[in-house]
């Protein structure tokens, strides 16, 4: 039997981008800047979107500010967000060229392509914290 977990939007622990500015001890313009220059996507000020390794990215961000500038804080940010979704996209690329039954187009059937995707599911939340 095949089982798949839906997850809604958010998280549990997550936490306002308010927040974010009032735990780390600076204003909500400079956490949007750094989310945006992460490659983030900035949206609803009402919906709790960061995690506590995110706190602790804009954190040492702002530490990194007060020493490098905000411009090359910016850019060093920018930099590592592009880096992070070239490395997603290779993981991508990576998984679906080593499992093409990951294609109905290629598998033919929902439930073999339901069945790849679940096969290696497990795999996400590893790879997360390496990259973290």
């Amino acid at each position: 039997m095949l089982t798949i977990k839906v997850l809604g939007p958010g998280c549990s622990n997550c936490v306002k981008v308010a927040e974010v500015a009032e735990q780390v001890g600076c204003r909500v313009e400079e956490v949007r800047a750094l989310w945006r220059a992460f490659g983030l996507v900035v949206g609803d000020p009402d919906q709790p979107v960061a995690s506590d390794v995110d706190v602790d990215m804009i954190r040492t961000s702002v530490g990194m500010s007060a020493i490098l500038g905000v411009e090359a804080t910016l850019g060093l940010s920018r930099v590592m967000g592009s880096s992070m979704a070239r490395v997603g996209d290779a993981a991508s690329t990576s998984v679906r060229g080593n499992m093409p039954s990951m294609s109905v187009a290629v598998s033919g059937s929902e439930l073999e392509t339901a069945r790849a995707f679940a096969g290696i599911a497990g795999a996400v939340p590893a790879l997360g914290r390496v990259l973290d």
